[in-house]
């Protein structure tokens, strides 16, 4: 479970804790190099002692829930913004209103209570007076935050107890079918000219607007799009995985590279972009984060409802409404999934009533 080692040509006493002991081959948990050998067995003691508080199945009993929090919030802290703010709001969201003591306290029972607080009631299902009921999705998504953190908290150590059963309260709301946003051309042309006229954003907005409506390219395919990446002799793009990508969702390295037609209008404004270094977005792009939040921004200026990834809506539904088959646009979208595709059948009306045109009548 833990260690201490020294490798070929290194001064340094290496300290590691393995995360699961269970799995011979599992990855390690931590390592430090130090020259001080006293230094590191004292380290190695502590990662001990940490390990030991939490215990897999049941969290020991000893641990505060404060501290469970601190800890895990520790971790976390090197994801996403929106990923760590809903995994804090989470976990003091249930210090509130459940008060656990301890962290083995927090049971899928204590988790049925939160539930229904969360939308009104009490325990004898009376309505609490001046509650504020969750929307489904905010409330599904708090569940997952908080049943992560006590499975991760489970997997710290060798198990001690069968895990509690967390699977039953993942997603107890029900929540409302997707919404599928799409622009209308007009709204694609004020989009356009709002991220060409955006001051700090043109340089990268530009190219991730039409990428986005032309060719369907979700914002990570974007953010990697290289002009090596450009094929204007074939009109297509070549979605190539990087050092740092593994390329675009649902593909497998074994498979051949993906690529997407580069239609005309695309092809003319890519070749008048400036050369100013690798990337189709530029050098001073922001994370395809950066880039949801930013694009908000500029649709809120034109006052347009609506976000990136609706550009790839708004490309499919356009194509399936102008009399494309479904196999075809699945193609173009790289849908993994036929039933994705289907969701834009409701855009072809007048190709479904052409099915049955020319239909043989019988005859008597």
């Amino acid at each position: 479970m833990a260690r201490l080692y020294t490798r070929p040509g290194s001064p340094y006493i290496w300290t590691e804790v393995r995360r699961d002991p269970r799995r011979p081959g599992g990855k390690w948990r931590e390592s430090t190099g130090t020259a001080d050998k006293d230094l590191a067995q004292r380290i190695l003691v502590q990662r001990m002692e940490e390990v030991e508080k939490l215990r897999n199945g049941r969290i020991a009993g000893g641990v505060l829930y404060t501290d469970f929090k601190a800890k895990f919030l520790q971790v976390r802290s090197r994801q996403s913004r929106d990923t760590y703010n809903i995994d804090r709001r989470a976990l003091t969201e249930l210090e509130t209103v459940c008060k656990p003591q301890f962290a083995a306290d927090v049971t899928p029972a204590m988790l049925e209570r939160l539930i229904a607080h969360w939308r009104g009631v009490d325990e004898q299902g009376q309505p609490i007076p001046g509650a504020k009921v969750k929307g489904a999705a905010m409330a599904n998504r708090l569940l997952r935050a908080i049943t992560f953190a006590m499975k991760w908290a489970e997997d710290q150590t060798p198990p001690m107890a069968p895990p509690q059963r967390w699977r039953a309260v993942k997603r107890p709301f029900r929540e409302p079918g997707p919404r599928r946003v799409n622009f209308s051309l007009g709204e694609l042309v004020k989009i356009f000219r709002a991220c060409d006229a955006d001051p700090r954003r043109a340089r990268w907005a530009g190219p991730a607007a039409r990428l986005g409506y032309y060719a369907g390219l979700r914002r990570e395919e974007m953010y990697w799009l290289a002009r090596t990446d450009l094929d204007y002799a074939r009109s297509r793009i070549a979605l190539n995985p990087k050092d740092g990508w593994k390329g675009p969702k649902w593909w497998r390295p074994e498979d051949p590279v993906p690529w997407v037609p580069m239609p005309a209008p695309l092809k003319k404004y890519l070749r008048e972009l400036p050369d100013d270094g690798p990337w189709v977005l530029g050098p001073n792009r922001p994370k395809p984060d950066g880039m949801t939040d930013a694009f908000r921004k500029i649709l809120a200026k034109g006052k347009i409802a609506g976000f990136l990834h609706a550009l790839r809506h708004t490309a499919g539904s356009q194509l399936v409404s102008s009399g494309k088959e479904l196999g075809a646009v699945g193609e173009f979208m790289r849908h993994k999934d036929p039933r994705t595709t289907k969701g834009y059948a409701k855009y072809a009306p007048a190709t479904v009533h052409a099915v049955v045109k020319g239909m043989p009548e019988p005859k008597a």
